[in-house]
């Protein structure tokens, strides 16, 4: 672009994030008129997939933090430009590279202290329990005895990680040993991954060392359905942005698909708008944050919402793409539109959509399969993945990659999920 940038933009280091999700934050400003005042970081191939919209950007694989850095403060040096926000989603570095941005162009971001504790699962996990975060017992070991302290059954976690790696649920002794033998050597193998890099945090108690590679977070399990939400944060307290139910598929911890919640099945389903915002207040306090736009997990159980876990970032998954249909903007982009001052008014509406997973566990989901599929729901609502698009280190035997893309419908308010995935992907041609 030359000299002449704006003078009041945003600035987004888009690591690992999913060319689905990326793709609709641009159309999103876009839309709203603000393509202009973005500069993006991404890999370049991100363009030979989505040419359209094209920012001003940056081309980056983020291989290396610091030389990223480099990168951007010379692109800037060259191009000229202001930034009043910065979006950052690199979680598995504790936003260092955020922050490292941040500091070297002189734009506001969180602190140290927030980006920890949105980073690291145990170190959260605490600040919940001092800020009266209704979260499950929990406790940090790699000796099975834990389970004396969290009970069964338990969840093991690392304590920094994404999209339901390096996690599994126990339901003995034995099978909890069983796993944090498993992680440790899952761990040890994952060379050079930062999730492992050992961490100095602190509790509230002073500075202690913790190695990733180790140590896990065990916590009990907690029953009952599973949630997402975004909430917007900002001068006037914390406002729920979206809501989310999701589907749990085969394997634990992940999911067969989503469905985002109008205002109607908010209440109906026992989550309660209020009683979520009451709850995402006290998450920003824990997360010590007053400004932007955070995700939350949450199960409900026995009529009480019990936090699983939170970020500073909005969440990344396809219900992006629910809140695009839906709203004419992503939670990613409602958080640029803020940082910029032009955020729309947030409305929930009042029916949902849901998306659902093609898995290829369950079908080849070939190229006939995906244009039947765009016949029937229409080209824009079915998405396939590139196979280059995927984020970050992927552990051994991660069902995550068995993704091909998915398929949006809408009016699906009190549909049971069978009728729901009928409604989506049902009635193709055998083959």
């Amino acid at each position: 672009p030359g000299q002449g940038m704006p003078q009041d933009q945003v600035l987004f280091a888009a690591r690992d994030v999913g060319y689905s999700e990326l793709h609709l934050f641009l159309k999103s400003l876009e839309r709203h008129g603000l393509l202009q005042r973005i500069v993006l970081v991404c890999p370049g191939h991100f363009f030979a997939v989505h040419p359209e919209p094209r920012p001003a950007h940056i081309d980056d694989d983020f291989a290396d933090p610091s030389r990223t850095v480099d990168r951007v403060v010379d692109w800037v040096r060259e191009n000229g430009g202001a930034f009043r926000g910065m979006i950052g989603v690199d979680e598995d570095l504790q936003f260092g590279l955020s922050r490292d941005l941040a500091a070297r162009l002189g734009i506001p971001f969180f602190g140290e202290a927030s980006c920890v504790r949105a980073s690291n699962k145990f170190v959260q996990k605490a600040a919940f329990r001092r800020q009266g975060v209704p979260t499950s017992p929990f406790a940090l070991s790699s000796d099975p005895d834990v389970a004396d302290r969290v009970g069964f059954p338990c969840v093991v976690k690392a304590v920094t990680s994404y999209a339901s790696q390096y996690m599994g649920r126990c339901d003995d002794r034995a099978r909890l040993a069983d796993l944090l033998e498993r992680l440790r050597t899952a761990a040890h193998e994952a060379h050079d991954d930062p999730r492992f890099a050992t961490q100095e945090v602190d509790l509230g108690d002073g500075r202690r060392l913790l190695d990733p590679r180790r140590e896990f977070l065990v916590e009990r399990f907690v029953r009952g359905e599973e949630y997402s939400c975004d909430f917007l944060a900002d001068r006037d307290g914390v406002q729920v942005v979206r809501v989310a139910r999701k589907v749990q598929g085969s394997s634990f911890g992940f999911f067969d698909g989503a469905i985002l919640l109008g205002l109607r099945e908010i209440e109906a389903c026992g989550v309660g708008l209020e009683r979520l915002a009451a709850v995402c207040r006290r998450i920003a306090l824990a997360l010590d944050i007053d400004a932007g736009v955070c995700m939350v997990d949450f199960r409900v159980q026995d009529g009480e919402i019990v936090v699983l876990e939170s970020s500073i970032r909005p969440g990344l998954s396809a219900t992006n793409h629910l809140v695009y249909e839906l709203y004419g903007y992503t939670p990613l982009a409602l958080l640029a539109m803020m940082l910029l001052g032009e955020a729309p008014e947030v409305r929930i509406p009042e029916s949902g959509a849901a998306v659902v997973y093609l898995n290829a566990a369950h079908r080849d989901w070939s190229d006939a399969d995906v244009e039947a599929l765009r016949r029937r729901h229409g080209q824009d609502r079915v998405y396939v993945y590139d196979r280059s698009e995927e984020a970050g280190p992927v552990p051994e035997n991660d069902p995550s990659a068995l993704l091909r893309g998915y398929v949006v419908t809408t009016e699906v308010d009190g549909l049971a999920w069978t009728a729901v995935t009928e409604r989506a992907i049902g009635g193709l041609d055998p083959h």
